[in-house]
């Protein structure tokens, strides 16, 4: 018989704005192994799916985002303004679930918000009191460290 307790899990998606042709979904279903199921997604469907390690899965993501130097954001910087002349821009979303017995319920969401202007690579977090609102990571934030932090 099995246990009756919980067994944490996660769900990375991200979707990107690219050019035609592209993949511009990427789902991660990370199991409790160290693998990671990765899903490529574009406008017709499944475009790849491959079974990788942990890390490998989330050098492939971090290498699909917006990339470039880390951009200044001060507070006058608006993400909205930012995101409106990206060059290319992606929204991460990070989600917890718990597996009880057949059901998946999730919990905690954390999203973060990739735009490259000119560049230069802006990253913001959802504001922990005002989840409408988005608010920098810090400057040298690393993605793929960020993203093991929230799978933690």
């Amino acid at each position: 018989m099995g246990s009756d307790a919980s067994v944490p899990e996660g769900l990375v998606s991200a979707v990107v704005d690219l050019g035609p042709g592209e993949p511009w979904r990427m789902l991660l279903l990370p199991q409790p192994e160290g693998i990671c199921l990765a899903i490529r997604i574009d406008a017709l469907g499944v475009h790849e799916i491959g079974l990788y390690t942990m890390d490998d899965a989330l050098d492939g993501l971090t290498d699909w985002l917006p990339s470039g130097h880390p951009g200044e954001v001060d507070e006058r910087t608006h993400p909205d303004d930012l995101l409106a002349v990206a060059e290319r821009s992606a929204l991460v979303t990070v989600t917890h679930y718990t597996a009880e017995g057949t059901a998946g319920v999730a919990g905690e969401s954390t999203d973060l918000v990739l735009a490259n202007v000119d560049g230069q690579r802006y990253v913001f977090g959802r504001d922990q009191t005002h989840s409408g609102r988005l608010v920098p990571e810090p400057e040298r934030v690393d993605v793929h460290d960020r993203l093991v932090e929230l799978l933690a």
